[in-house]
């Protein structure tokens, strides 16, 4: 009786020093809830004590298990869902720019680029390798500021 009773006690213990959750992201999202070489979940089981169970990719499950304290756990569903919501919101545009005018975009010392990132902070903007006979400048983030910066960067072509 008495081992019963610590084992109880020892089981209403860890529940209330543990919590799990299951949310839910979308398969196509999962990579990047990770992160680059597991990054994202690294970081959240050592700032909050938080391990995320993602689904393998066979089983295209949308539900992901987050486990550990109860304030770490909150902490964690929150980033991830946020994570998400910007995944969903965010969109890729090509702009077709000829090579030759890819200096122009960038600009001395890269000037004009870092006058496109401080305006577009929201926006990435990517270019091809260099000699890679690519023409496409692709832009990607939060539809209106891709949008936005599409508009300005096709401007700044035409201009020249």
């Amino acid at each position: 009786e008495a081992v019963k009773t610590a084992l109880e006690e020892k089981v209403r213990e860890i529940q209330s020093t543990m919590d799990s959750v299951e949310i839910k992201v979308d398969p196509q999202y999962h990579r990047h809830i990770i992160g680059k070489a597991g990054s994202n979940v690294n970081r959240l089981k050592q700032d909050l004590g938080v391990t995320v169970h993602v689904p393998a990719d066979e089983e295209r499950s949308p539900v992901v298990r987050l486990e550990g304290p109860p304030e770490g756990v909150a902490q964690a569903k929150t980033e991830l869902l946020e994570m998400a919501h910007k995944l969903q919101n965010e969109v890729m545009r090509e702009l077709c720019v000829e090579q030759r005018f890819h200096r122009t975009l960038i600009g001395a010392k890269g000037e004009a680029i870092q006058d496109v990132r401080r305006r577009f902070n929201q926006v990435n903007v990517t270019f091809p390798e260099p000699g890679s006979r690519n023409d496409k400048v692709l832009i990607r983030g939060p539809k209106e500021d891709v949008d936005a910066c599409y508009r300005h960067m096709s401007q700044i072509c035409q201009e020249h």
